[in-house]
C-alpha cells in the first residue's frame, strides 16, 4: 500500500486532531499523534495531496 485513501487520510487528520486536544491526558495519545503524523508523512493520498 502506497497511498492512502482520501477517506483515510480524513479520519487519520480527525484522530490526530482529537489527539492534540487530548495531549495533556497521557503519553499514549502524544504517541498517536506523532504515529499519525509519520503515517501522514509517508503515504501521500491517491489523489496526490
Amino acid at each position: 500500500m502506497n497511498e492512502l485513501p482520501l477517506k483515510v487520510r480524513k479520519v487519520l487528520e480527525t484522530i490526530q486532531d482529537l489527539a492534540a486536544t487530548d495531549s495533556n491526558q497521557s503519553d499514549n495519545v502524544d504517541q498517536i499523534f506523532y504515529l499519525v503524523e509519520w503515517i501522514l508523512e509517508k503515504y501521500p493520498t491517491e489523489s496526490g495531496l
